[in-house]
């Protein structure tokens, strides 16, 4: 994982920060975490989105099938010294629009 993350890093010039927020600053995050997982992924959507308002005005990363398959080869496979090529990531889709997605590992 940590060779596909480089690999990101390093074709979309992407920069990171991380701090520790409050759980009174970090409403949203939280409830997607504790997120109703026994609920449709739609069904979670609509419950997010009546809760958070401002969740309905962003967009949803849906990844490319072939994301997910490098990256749940990068998860479940013995550390590889070979760098990580990453395959096109995916599109951005207004939430309204997504639909169920069903991942096999």
């Amino acid at each position: 994982m940590v060779s596909a993350y480089a690999e990101l890093l390093r074709r979309r010039h992407i920069q990171t920060r991380c701090e520790h927020l409050d759980g009174t600053l970090n409403s949203v995050a939280d409830d997607i975490s504790r997120n109703d997982f026994s609920l449709s992924f739609l069904a979670q959507i609509d419950k997010l989105c009546s809760v958070h308002l401002t969740l309905s005005t962003l967009d949803f990363f849906q990844p490319s099938p072939e994301l997910l398959q490098v990256l749940t080869y990068r998860l479940f496979s013995r550390l590889n010294p070979v760098p990580c090529l990453l395959p096109r990531l995916g599109q951005f889709l207004p939430v309204n629009s997504t639909t169920s997605i069903s991942v096999v590992l």
